[in-house]
């Protein structure tokens, strides 16, 4: 039925605009489109505004002229591809605002106001109904350019009546008109101001140490030292010497960047209108590197296992260090470490983002992404966001859920920690459990709510977002990765020392069942979007999937650290990882506004590739790359200096071990006074464990 109605619909228009005489010239082609003048002006009103300038219009229409011709050029005709869901046709938004009559009565003088209108021709569909991506279909969006004195209510009242019987439901989706957000805003200007203040600071900062001019104090040549360009820029283009960290994270960290990065810009091609648009779900989960990108999660859940594999190795070394530990300092290091750039991010789409860019759809994704931002910036800053307002539809920037867990992943685990060191198979216990209880609960959701086996593009948008807000954000859903990751982190600093010798066939085996684990786990996917599955098989592929992928990460690393894996680890500790594993939390930071200004300004629809994907995900890379680069050097790498300034300890074991593993060449330790502090052998906490955003 659903392609009978797209016929019908296209017949009505293109029998409507094309019934008139073959054309001449092109001015005559503008005869063939009066009857979808008459469907596009908003007579039927009682806004008199309107009316007056709507009869203006249609009869300068009717006299071919050019601005009321452009005027009704910028509208929506029939599209191509229907058949293939190519039901968004977005028409010419910029043409539409740039549209100005010649009136010299101030009354009627009409300015364009673009406006997209959606029509639902499937019955049973309300509002409040689940609907699929394949629902979405039965739903024409289209433009229409109208004079700016009338409203979105206008036009759709005089749509409803004028497609009466062909469109149940006819609703506004939005408006803009050419005077809407003409110059800079305050805020804009302000953030502006920030932004210059800052790389001004750290011109300053270079330039004051490239000269060698004397600071007295000593304290103050450190803060100065912290924005200095020379020296965070050598810290990040340097490259530590091997094995004085867990070389193998470091090619983990990065491939794992880009998975989620190719991951979100799948969603965002499910999302851009597209001329193929009702291929692209089958496209995405048919083809075999696809299904590895759809699998995006999982790299989230390294990241997990990474953080608390780092944590657990530098805490049990300050232990036995026998440095005393401060649960206040352990986290307000951790708050203060993280929080500056994820701020800025934050200030930047609220104050400045918005009037970076405009379109047809940049209201629908940018805009209430910048007001959630105002309703709900404070729960990002308390790291409580992946609980609190934690629907797709409120959060500020939902990608940036992984921020709240993986701070409270971090506040918690001390417990799991101090009991694995005091009583270790007490505390082997507790994790194994909770892992348990994590896993059951996902489990027991999945099984009866009927929730998809994982993350999943093909399903209903209400049911998506029931399931992110219950089993995809929520810490205590998530946390065997990071457990494992403790109790790997332990493991790791049991065999630091003493290499565990293993049998040739017990590698073989570990390294068989590893990636039949690697690869099943991500491509077992293909069952369940090819032939479906029932409640308990999502269940049991929900409660299991994550932590045995992790477990295969483990067995990767682990031989990697014990000189087992041989080219793989000579491909993860690749030097070249190194710099761009510094630059991934601020990667991460930044990649999806790129994605927001990308899918807002979009002024046509695109037809759906696997290239495209690629060269879209390439590009992504070549832009976000610098745009992390400048993040780190102007925020992140200055405080976390400031933050080790007022953090540092001074006395006896304790300044000793505050540059472990280490050097100052590392991403970890920039304080660059200390660059003698390259021989110790502890490991602080707070050092090693500022990394763990580095591997977020």
């Amino acid at each position: 039925m659903l392609w009978c109605l797209r016929v019908s619909v296209g017949a009505f228009l293109f029998c409507s605009c094309f019934e008139q005489r073959p054309c001449a010239t092109i001015g005559d082609a503008f005869y063939s489109l009066d009857p979808l003048l008459e469907l596009y002006t908003p007579l039927n009103t009682e806004n008199t505004h309107c009316s007056d300038q709507t009869i203006y219009f249609r009869n300068a229409a009717k006299k071919r002229t050019p601005w009321a011709l452009q005027m009704l050029d910028a509208s929506s005709k029939v599209p191509s591809s229907l058949l293939a869901g190519n039901v968004v046709d977005l028409g010419n938004f910029d043409q539409c605002l740039a549209v100005r009559s010649d009136a010299s009565d101030a009354h009627l003088h009409v300015v364009g106001k673009y406006c997209l209108i959606k029509a639902i021709f499937n019955q049973t569909w309300s509002e409040n109904q689940e609907v699929s991506l394949r629902d979405l279909s039965e739903a024409w969006t289209w433009s229409v350019c109208i004079p700016a004195a009338c409203s979105g209510e206008d036009l759709t009242h005089h749509l409803k009546l004028s497609l009466n019987g062909i469109a149940q439901q006819v609703h506004e989706v939005h408006c803009t008109s050419g005077t809407d957000n003409v110059g800079s805003s305050a805020t804009s200007l302000l953030m502006i101001c920030f932004i210059l203040t800052s790389a001004f600071s750290v011109f300053v900062a270079t330039w004051i140490e490239w000269k060698s001019i004397k600071i007295p104090h000593q304290l103050t040549k450190s803060v100065v030292a912290s924005f200095s360009l020379r020296t965070n820029g050598k810290i990040l283009l340097n490259n530590s010497p091997p094995g004085r960290m867990i070389d193998s994270l470091q090619g983990i960290r990065v491939i794992s960047t880009l998975t989620i990065l190719a991951f979100h810009r799948a969603i965002y091609f499910v999302i851009v209108p597209s001329i193929n648009h009702a291929d692209v779900p089958r496209k995405l989960t048919h083809n075999v590197l696809e299904l590895l990108v759809l699998n995006g999660t999982l790299a989230v859940d390294v990241f997990f296992f990474m953080g608390g594999t780092v944590l657990a190795y530098g805490f049990i070394k300050e232990r036995k260090a026998q440095l005393p530990f401060s649960f206040f300092k352990h986290v307000m290091y951790r708050y203060l470490r993280i929080t500056p750039a994820y701020l800025f991010v934050i200030l930047v789409y609220i104050m400045i983002f918005y009037d970076l860019g405009s379109g047809p759809i940049w209201d629908l994704f940018v805009g209430p992404q910048r007001q959630n931002c105002l309703d709900n910036w404070w729960t990002n800053m308390l790291y409580i966001n992946n609980y609190w307002n934690n629907s797709e539809f409120k959060s500020c920037l939902g990608y940036t859920w992984y921020l709240g867990a993986d701070m409270q992943f971090y506040v918690v685990a001390p417990l799991f920690l101090f009991a694995l060191l005091k009583y270790r198979k007490c505390g082997i216990f507790l994790i194994v459990i909770t892992c348990f209880a994590s896993s059951a609960y996902s489990f027991w959701v999945t099984y009866i709510k009927d929730y998809p086996w994982t993350f999943t593009i093909d399903y209903s948008v209400l049911k998506r977002s029931r399931f992110q807000m219950e089993l995809y954000f929520p810490a205590h859903a998530r946390l065997p990765p990071f457990l494992i990751g403790l109790l790997f982190g332990y493991l790791l600093d049991h065999y630091r020392k003493e290499k565990m010798k293993m049998h040739l066939w017990s590698r073989v085996i570990g390294w068989i069942t590893a990636m039949i684990f690697m690869t099943s786990v991500p491509y077992g996917l293909t069952y369940f979007y090819w032939y479906g599955s029932g409640p308990l098989l999502s269940a049991l592929y929900a409660a299991l999937h994550r932590p045995l992928f992790v477990l295969s990460v483990a067995w990767i690393i682990f031989n990697c650290d014990q000189g087992y894996a041989g080219p793989v680890n000579s491909f993860l500790s690749h030097q070249s990882f190194q710099v761009l594993s510094r630059l991934t939390f601020c990667f991460y930071l930044v990649h999806c506004t790129c994605m927001h200004y990308d899918l807002g300004t979009k002024r046509s629809a695109i037809y759906f590739s696997y290239f495209n994907m690629f060269q879209a995900v390439a590009s992504d890379v070549i832009i976000l790359l610098p745009c992390a680069a400048a993040v780190s050097l102007i925020l992140e790498h200055p405080f976390i200096h400031l933050n080790k300034l007022i953090f540092k300890k001074r006395s006896g074991k304790v300044a000793q071990s505050e540059h472990p593993v280490n050097t100052t060449k590392s991403a970890w330790v920039i304080t660059p006074e200390l660059d003698q502090a390259s021989t110790h052998t502890n490991i602080s906490t707070t050092t090693l464990v500022s990394s763990a955003w580095t591997l977020s």
